[in-house]
């Protein structure tokens, strides 16, 4: 599902990535890629395009491509650091029983919207 908006929620020096997505979602169909003759399921693997060989799950890390062809690789220590922000307004609302009140820009129109803990996860 695509988000209608993208953005951020800044307070401070911290800075939380958003995406805003319809509250409702249609229920897609779930295909299986099937070879053509035989009907057989089809796997997808993980082939290295250097040298077209198979790699190992294990062996996969994230990476981000900041110049063509050069990479900075990001380890799971890098996303938990993220998690702080969130985590930090999630447990002050928590804590304090109240509501954030947000401004946002879609569309070039600015519009108000409240931030709230809702089983542990901000809406």
């Amino acid at each position: 599902m695509r988000p209608l908006w993208s953005g951020s929620l800044s307070f401070g020096l911290i800075n939380i990535p958003l995406k805003l997505y319809s509250a409702s979602r249609p229920r897609p169909l779930n295909f299986r890629m099937l070879e053509k003759h035989s009907q057989c399921e089809i796997q997808f693997k993980r082939i290295c395009f250097k040298n077209h060989k198979e790699v190992a799950y294990e062996d996969v890390v994230k990476g981000y491509e900041y110049r063509k062809g050069d990479y900075v690789v990001l380890t799971d220590e890098d996303f938990k650091k993220a998690t702080r922000a969130y985590g930090l307004l999630l447990q002050a609302l928590e804590r304090t029983n109240k509501v954030a009140i947000a401004k946002f820009v879609m569309r070039d129109k600015q519009h108000l919207a409240a931030i709230k803990n809702e089983a542990g996860a901000l809406i």
